[in-house]
C-alpha cells in the first residue's frame, strides 16, 4: 500500500513521466521484467486469469533477458502490524454487508502459509515452465520466488536488483520495468539508483468497471518513467539552487532525504503524524519544511558522518528538519484552540487517558523514541533490507512532531537510530505468522484444525487475541478507510507457546507441514535455446536470451513444474546475499548521465507547494471534518486503548493476568468525557431484564412516533 496519495501527488509533480502504456508493445527497450504477483493475484484470482494477465504483461514489455515472479512470503514483523489490522477490519466490515453483496471469496486468504496461496505457488511454477517452454519465449528465463521464500514480494525485487549491481561485470544501462501497484514501488526505485528503471501499473478504475475472474484483456497501464520523475524531484529539492548552500548538493542523497521525510504522512510500518494528513496538503508541508530546513544541516540527513553504512540517519540534522516542521505543527494547532488549551497535553489525554504530566511526558518520549526509530528501521529497509525481522511500533498513534524533536537531542538516540545488526533476528514460520494476522472469522479456511480452534475457542488461551468485534478510532483521518483499529496487542511468544501445546497432542499433517516450511527461488530456462549456463572465470549464470546474472544453481531436489524435464531445465537459485556494508548505492560507472530539467521559478514554486499552514484547506483537528475547527463540533468518540486481559489501559502492551473470562466482545470501551453517551456492555444486552426494558423502551418510542404522526397528518388533511 505504501504512502496514501503519494501517486497522485507525482503525477501533479512530474506528469511528463507518467506516459499511458496502451500500445500492445511498449516504448522501453526492457531487459528485464520484474511481477510484484500479490497484485497480479489481487486482480486476477482465477488461474486462467492470471496466465492471460501475465502474459499480457510479457507481450507489452518484451522483455529480452529475463522475467522475475515475486510473491509475497512471510513479512516482517512491523509490517504484520499493519496487515493484522487491515485484515481485521476486512472481516469486520464484511460481517456488516448484506448477504447479497458478500464476496464467496476471502480476500485475507491471500497471506502466505494458506491453502489458496501453495495452489498460487503450484500455478506460478507451472505457468513459468511453460511459457519457457514456448518457442515464443524460449529466449526468456523465468525465476520465481513464491510465497514460501520469506519476505514482500516488492522487497524481494529490489533485493534481487541489489544484489545483481554488486557483482563484476553488472551493465549499469540495463532496462528494468516493474509491475507493482503500491505507493512505496515508487520509493523502491527511486532509491535503486539505477539509471533505466520503470514501473508499470494499472490506472486506477472503480472495481465493478472489470470482473477480477475473468481479464481477456489487460486494463489501462501507465509507465512512469523514474529517471524523469528523480529528476524533476531533484529540482524541487534543491539542484537548481545549488550554489546557496553551504555544502555539496548530491541528488542522490536529496532523494534518500525526501523518502525519509515523506514517510510521515504515514506508510506500511509507520502512523502518520498527528497534523499532517496527504491528502489535505501534507506532502506539501513536508517539501516546504524540508527546504527551510536544508541550508541550516550542514549536509544531508541521509549522510551521516563516520559511517559508511547506506541507508543511516543523522540525528541532529533530523532534528533540524522536524523543528522546522514542529513550527508548522504549532501554527497549526494553535488556529486550532484557544490560547489557553495545552493541546499537547490532550493529544495524549484524549489517547491514552493519563491525566499525570510526568506520566504524559513519559508516554510522549517513548513514542517518540519508538518513531524515531521506525524511521531509521524502514530507510534502512528501503536502502539495504530488513534490518530486524523483530522490531514493529508499539503503538497505534504517532508522537507529536514537537515531541520526535526533542528525541532527536537525547545524547543516546544516535545508538539506537544505529540498528545494532546483531538484533537481525529471523521470520516466523508461515503458519504461526498467520495466527498473527488473520481474524478469527479466516482461520477454519487458512490454518489447520488444531491451530484455527486456538483462534476461534473461548477457552483458548489467546482467544483474548481475536476479538470478533472492535473499536475503531478515526483520529480525524480525512478517509474512511484511515480510521484506526483498536486491537489487542500481539504477544507472538504466547501465541507461539500456544502453537507448540496444540501440535505436541495433534501434530500437523505433511501438506500443512509444506506450508510451513521455508522454500527457495527456482529458475527456469528452455532447454531448446541451450538454457543457461554457468562461466567458472566469472562467476556468472549466462542466460539464453543474452547478459547473465550473480547467484548460486542447485539442482532441484523435487521439480515444482507439470512439462516435460526434456524441454524445460528447472534449478533452485540462490541470489547472492550482500551485508549491509556491501550494498551499493548512488549510480554506478559507465551509466548513462540522469537528465537534467530545468524549471522555470514560478513553475519551481508551484511544485514544491510553498504553502503556508495558514493556507491549508480548513480541517478540524477534532473529527476530522471540512469548514471548523476543533471544539467547534460535537466531540468525537474515543474508544480507549484497554487491554483484553485485565481492562486496564493497555498502551505499551504490558503483561498481566487475565482477572476473568469474557468474550473477546464484551469489553467497555470508554469514551471521551465531554461527550455524553450512555455506553451499554454487550454482555448486558443478554440480559433478558435489559433487553425486556429495551424493547419496551423502543417500541413505546415507536409508537409515540406513530401517533404523532397521524395526528399530523389528520390536522393536515382538515387544514
Amino acid at each position: 500500500m505504501g504512502v496514501p496519495g503519494l501517486a497522485k501527488w507525482l503525477e501533479n509533480k512530474c506528469k511528463k513521466a507518467f506516459e499511458p502504456c496502451r500500445a500492445k508493445t511498449a516504448k522501453v527497450a526492457a531487459g528485464r521484467l520484474y511481477l510484484d504477483m500479490n497484485g497480479v493475484v489481487h486482480n486476477a484470482r482465477t488461474p486462467e486469469a492470471i496466465k492471460a494477465y501475465i502474459t499480457g504483461l510479457i507481450d507489452r514489455i518484451a522483455p529480452s533477458q529475463l522475467v522475475y515472479f515475486a510473491l509475497d512470503g512471510v513479512a516482517p514483523r512491523a509490517k504484520m502490524v499493519q496487515q493484522r489490522g487491515r485484515r481485521f477490519v476486512k472481516a469486520d466490515d464484511a460481517a456488516d454487508e448484506p448477504a447479497w453483496r458478500r464476496s464467496d471469496f476471502d480476500s485475507n486468504l491471500i497471506t502466505p502459509g494458506t491453502p489458496f496461496m501453495e495452489g498460487v505457488e503450484a500455478m506460478s511454477h507451472r505457468l513459468a515452465a511453460e511459457l519457457a517452454a514456448i518457442a515464443k519465449y524460449a529466449h526468456l528465463t523465468f525465476i520465481v520466488s513464491d510465497s514460501s521464500v520469506p519476505g514482500e514480494g516488492e522487497h524481494k525485487i529490489m533485493e534481487f536488483i541489489r544484489g545483481q549491481r554488486a557483482a563484476p561485470g553488472y551493465d549499469p544501462n540495463l532496462v528494468h520495468v516493474i509491475y507493482g501497484s503500491d505507493a512505496d514501488m515508487f520509493f523502491l526505485s527511486l532509491l535503486t539508483g539505477e539509471r533505466h528503471v520503470y514501473v508499470l501499473r494499472e490506472k486506477p478504475q472503480r472495481r465493478s468497471a472489470r470482473s477480477a475472474a475473468i481479464a481477456p484483456t489487460l486494463p489501462p497501464m501507465t509507465l512512469v518513467n523514474i529517471a524523469t520523475l528523480r529528476a524533476t524531484l531533484a529540482a524541487v529539492l534543491g539542484q537548481d539552487a545549488a550554489d546557496r548552500l553551504p555544502f555539496a548538493f548530491d541528488s542522490s542523497a536529496a532523494i534518500t532525504d525526501f523518502v525519509l521525510v515523506l514517510m510521515l504522512v504515514g506508510n506500511d510500518f509507520l502512523p502518520r503524524a498527528p497534523t499532517l494528513d496527504a491528502y489535505f496538503g501534507g506532502l506539501n508541508t513536508l517539501v516546504t519544511a524540508y527546504l527551510a530546513s536544508l541550508p541550516l544541516m550542514g549536509g544531508f540527513i541521509s549522510s551521516p558522518a563516520g559511517t559508511d553504512l547506506p541507508g543511516s540517519i543523522c540525528p541532529s540534522r533530523l532534528g533540524i528538519f522536524l523543528t522546522a516542521l514542529a513550527s508548522a505543527e504549532a501554527a497549526y494547532l494553535a488556529d486550532q484552540f484557544d490560547a489557553s488549551h495545552s493541546w499537547a497535553a490532550e493529544y495524549y489525554r484524549v489517547r491514552y487517558r493519563i491525566d499525570s504530566d510526568a506520566e504524559q511526558a513519559a508516554l510522549a518520549t517513548r513514542m517518540a523514541r519508538e518513531y524515531l526509530c521506525g524511521l531509521a528501521w524502514t530507510l534502512a529497509y528501503y536502502v539495504r533490507g530488513v534490518p530486524s525481522w523483530n522490531w514493529h511500533y508499539p503503538f497505534p498513534h504517532a508522537p507529536l512532531v514537537a515531541d520526535m524533536a526533542a528525541a532527536t537531542r537525547d545524547a543516546s538516540i544516535a545508538d539506537a537510530l544505529a540498528l545494532d545488526p546483531a538484533q537481525l533476528g529471523a521470520p516466523l514460520p508461515a503458519l504461526l505468522q498467520l495466527m498473527c494476522v488473520l481474524p478469527p472469522s479466516s482461520a477454519d479456511a487458512a490454518l489447520p484444525p488444531q491451530l484455527a480452534d486456538l483462534m476461534t475457542a473461548r477457552d483458548s488461551p489467546i482467544s483474548h487475541m481475536y476479538p470478533v468485534r472492535f473499536d475503531r478510532d478515526a483520529d480525524a483521518r480525512s478517509r474512511d478507510w484511515q480510521a484506526i483499529p483498536l486491537l489487542p496487542a500481539v504477544d507472538v511468544q504466547a501465541v507461539a507457546d500456544a502453537a507448540a501445546d496444540a501440535l505436541a497432542r495433534s501434530p500437523l499433517s505433511p501438506t500443512a507441514a509444506k506450508r510451513n516450511t521455508r522454500g527457495e527461488a527456482r529458475l527456469y530456462a528452455s532447454l531448446a535455446s541451450g538454457g543457461v549456463r554457468f562461466d567458472g572465470e566469472t562467476r556468472a549464470i549466462l542466460l539464453p536470451g543474452g547478459g547473465d546474472i550473480s547467484g548460486l544453481l542447485q539442482n532441484a531436489p523435487v521439480a515444482h513444474c507439470m512439462v516435460a524435464t526434456t524441454a524445460v531445465d528447472e534449478y533452485a537459485f540462490v541470489p547472492p546475499s550482500l551485508a549491509p556494508s556491501q550494498v551499493v548505492v548512488g549510480t554506478l560507472p559507465g551509466a548513462d548521465p540522469w537528465p537534467v530539467v530545468a524549471l522555470h521559478e514560478r513553475e519551481l514554486a508551484a511544485k514544491r507547494g510553498e504553502l503556508t499552514c495558514g493556507s491549508l484547506p480548513v480541517r478540524c483537528f477534532g473529527c476530522g471534518g471540512k469548514g471548523h475547527r476543533a471544539k467547534q463540533c460535537v466531540p468525537i468518540v474515543r474508544p480507549a486503548l484497554l487491554c483484553s486481559n485485565c481492562d486496564k489501559a493497555d498502551v505499551v502492551g504490558h503483561a498481566c493476568t487475565p482477572r476473568r473470562t469474557a468474550s473477546p466482545d464484551s469489553l467497555v470501551p470508554l469514551h471521551d468525557p465531554h461527550a455524553p453517551i450512555i455506553v451499554l456492555r454487550p454482555s448486558l444486552l443478554a440480559s433478558p431484564w435489559v433487553s425486556g426494558a429495551l424493547v419496551a423502551v423502543g417500541a413505546a418510542a415507536i409508537a409515540g412516533a406513530v401517533v404523532s404522526l397521524v395526528m399530523w397528518r389528520g390536522r393536515a388533511l382538515r387544514s
